[in-house]
């Protein structure tokens, strides 16, 4: 039986590795945050004073587009780095700055503030430049048994990963992706919102959000939710809802959470979400 799934697991693994998007880039020191171009970030910046940001990596910025003229913009291509300073001195206002950098498009929220939230300096590392240094530990990576993947303790450290900034911070072996892909079943919307690589477990969790906009009690079996990537269907290891209820009631919302542990899988795969036509 275990002879089997291993064989299987070979198969799959191989496929994968030939599909992957899996790829070898920059080092990121431990200074620096992952820059997500689905993920808009925050500086506070201080009138009177600049705001440094550097930005790693081999790709300079290729673009810049500014919304608005509350802040000033100059940047040192030989370095990098963007000075930002703000052109008045009203607080409580704020802009984007959309950086293209490669073939993707980050966007900076620049907040102006006359606190203790000035920021003088800050170290990015775009998430296309980003090393899969983390992800080289992946190549040791072996299959689990369903009952040795820890579902429920991987959602709790996800839900206080999202309370609690001191304690995401500190979880630098997991990492959140964003996904935003969504599947039409029985009038309902079915949103793949995003999802999480445990790297030291070779673990994907990917969260489902649906809201029941029929006029019956309807009831959705995690068993029917796929993952994709590309025309692969990667098999599910365990899965499970937060409502507890067998029947989520008209315009109520259910999360499902589906994971895929011993693959391999880079976070930058396009992962899909399809449903099998047979729930009732």
């Amino acid at each position: 039986m275990h002879t089997k799934f291993y064989i299987r697991y070979g198969i799959l693994l191989i496929w994968l590795f030939i599909k992957s998007s899996i790829s070898l880039c920059a080092y990121i020191d431990d200074k620096s945050e992952v820059l997500h171009p689905n993920m808009p970030v925050d500086i506070y910046v201080c009138a009177g004073r600049s705001t440094t940001i550097l930005i790693r990596g081999n790709e300079p910025i290729s673009a810049i587009a500014l919304s608005s003229s509350i802040v000033s913009y100059k940047y040192n291509k030989s370095l990098n780095e963007l000075e930002i300073t703000p052109t008045g001195r009203l607080s409580g206002l704020e802009t984007n700055l959309n950086l293209r950098i490669g073939s993707e498009v980050y966007v900076l929220i620049l907040k102006l503030v006359s606190d203790v939230r000035t920021q003088y300096v800050r170290v990015f590392t775009p998430e296309s430049a980003l090393s899969v240094s983390d992800e080289d530990s992946l190549i040791k990576s072996i299959p689990q048994k369903p009952a040795y993947v820890d579902l429920l303790g991987s959602i709790s450290a996800i839900e206080r990963m999202q309370g609690d900034e001191i304690y995401r911070k500190t979880k630098i072996n997991i990492h959140e992706i964003l996904v935003n892909d969504a599947y039409v079943w029985k009038n309902s919307i079915l949103e793949l919102v995003n999802f999480y690589q445990f790297i030291d477990q070779d673990l994907l969790i990917f969260i489902v959000r649906w809201t029941n906009r029929m006029g019956v009690p309807l009831y959705l079996d995690p068993r029917d939710l796929e993952i994709w990537v590309n025309e692969i269907n990667i098999p599910i290891i365990a899965a499970t809802r937060k409502s507890t209820r067998s029947q989520i009631l008209p315009g109520e919302t259910d999360t499902i959470y589906l994971a895929i542990q011993g693959y391999r899988l880079s976070r930058r795969n396009a992962f899909r979400l399809k449903v099998i036509e047979s729930s009732p």
